[in-house]
């Protein structure tokens, strides 16, 4: 089987390829024009075709993915305004969608996030599972959960009028090397870190787990026309994420901590006060309740769909998925195979 994968060269996109070659398929990595290759481990394998396309444009997108069975969509701006992220993650979206339905390529894994679910209702302690409703308030959050939301309906779209088979994951917090910080941390202000305690469960999932949930969700075309969270079976709580990495890495001891309860108050108010005034916009993150509440509310956390949908499970618990975040090593399945004796 041949699986195209937008966004490969990406953090995540580097181990699902790796977990793609690993179950035996070929995989077409599409990355942008500009992407320097240099430093990716599979850039040589010989099951990986490169191809480089904008998804912004349409030209040239039917012809990055024709013939392949099934599109892997992973690419999408992380950061930047909200006319930046609805372009390439949105619009970018449904150039690739109707290429993909032009060349006949109808099974699709869709990357999502835990950021497109409506945490406001929820109260501290319960269970966000895929039955959570949506944020049906998106101006409220950032532009990352706005675009995403907005994607995730045009994915919809063309499962629900053009009968296209997507499987939507919906990751929580990924981590792996180079990418330990997030913001339901706390924020980085001036070089300094602020960090936010609300002595919450964290809905982290390891880079590896996160590859190998979407190898399963590409093995199992069952789980078509179905959303899935992904998290890890071993979940730190802020403290705990914070002071094991802190062992390692000093630059994760000292800052300046808020406790999570006076902050949403007092976000609660000025908040009122800005919508009064027409300046809610204009608010900063730490001071947006919808946002602190995505970011910072307790809640538990399932993958029990993942498991009996996907049949995957994660193989590491926490201590040993951390050690290989801060002691990297490279996957064994983007190393291309040894040449046969003859």
């Amino acid at each position: 089987m041949e699986v195209a994968i937008t966004g490969a060269a990406g953090f995540l996109g580097q181990y699902a390829v790796a977990a793609v070659l690993g179950r035996g398929d070929k995989v077409r990595a599409i990355v942008r024009p500009d992407t320097d290759l240099g430093a990716i481990a599979w850039r040589d394998h010989p099951a990986v075709a490169v191809v480089r396309a904008d998804l912004t444009e349409t030209a040239g997108l039917t012809e990055a993915i024709a013939g392949v069975e099934v599109l892997v969509h992973l690419a999408a701006a992380k950061t930047g305004p909200w006319g930046h992220q609805r372009t390439v993650t949105v619009w970018g979206t449904d150039n690739l969608c109707a290429a993909a339905l032009a060349v006949g390529v109808r099974r699709w894994i869709a990357i999502s996030s835990f950021s497109v679910y409506g945490y406001g209702p929820l109260r501290s302690g319960a269970l966000l599972d895929e039955t959570t409703p949506l944020e049906q308030h998106p101006r409220d959050r950032d532009a990352y959960g706005r675009a995403k939301l907005a994607q995730e309906n045009v994915f919809n779209h063309y499962r629900d009028i053009h009968g296209a088979e997507v499987t939507i994951l919906r990751p929580g917090i990924i981590y792996g090397p180079g990418a330990l910080w997030n913001a339901s941390l706390g924020a980085e202000i001036k070089g300094r870190r602020i960090w936010v305690d609300s002595g919450a469960t964290l809905p982290l999932i390891y880079v590896e787990h996160c590859a190998d949930a979407i190898a399963c969700a590409i093995a199992h075309p069952e789980a078509a026309g179905q959303a899935v969270n992904l998290v890890d079976d071993d979940l730190p709580t802020q403290r705990t994420y914070r002071h094991a990495i802190a062992q390692q890495d000093p630059t994760w001891r000292g800052g300046l901590t808020i406790p999570w309860g006076p902050l949403r108050l007092k976000a609660g108010a000025i908040a009122a006060i800005a919508k009064l005034l027409g300046q809610r916009d204009r608010l900063p993150g730490l001071l947006v309740p919808a946002r602190l509440d995505a970011r910072f509310k307790p809640l538990r956390y399932s993958n029990d769909r993942a498991k009996q949908l996907l049949h995957w499970s994660p193989t590491y618990d926490f201590a040993t998925a951390l050690d290989r975040s801060l002691n990297p090593r490279e996957p064994q399945a983007i190393k291309p195979p040894a040449p046969q004796s003859p």
